[in-house]
């Protein structure tokens, strides 16, 4: 098991002992793309490349477990995310939703 598993791990268990704590795992953005082949064979299992230099508008992984995560069930805009810690966090006007 990777580390990154391993921190998550230690972190759900945190959460589930402490019932007003939530744990969010996402990403800022996309990299751009890496194309691996689909069949990797002795011969091509070392290629890829990269279908963009740049980021792109693809979404991200958003996974949340915890207190009042379920408001962010469904496909959200990052300023949403944003707007929904604020919230937890008592602030009530934190810049505006998405539509």
């Amino acid at each position: 098991m990777g580390r990154f598993n391993q921190a998550i791990g230690i972190f759900m268990e945190y959460a589930f002992y402490h019932p007003d704590t939530f744990l969010i795992i996402t990403a800022d953005h996309e990299t751009g793309g890496l194309w691996i082949p689909n069949v990797g064979t002795e011969d091509n299992v070392m290629e890829y490349s990269f279908v963009s230099g740049k980021h792109s508008n693809k979404k991200v992984p958003l996974k949340a477990a915890g207190y009042g995560v379920d408001a962010l069930n469904g496909v959200k805009e990052n300023v949403d995310v944003a707007i929904f810690l604020a919230s937890l966090m008592g602030e009530s006007n934190f810049g505006q939703a998405s539509t």
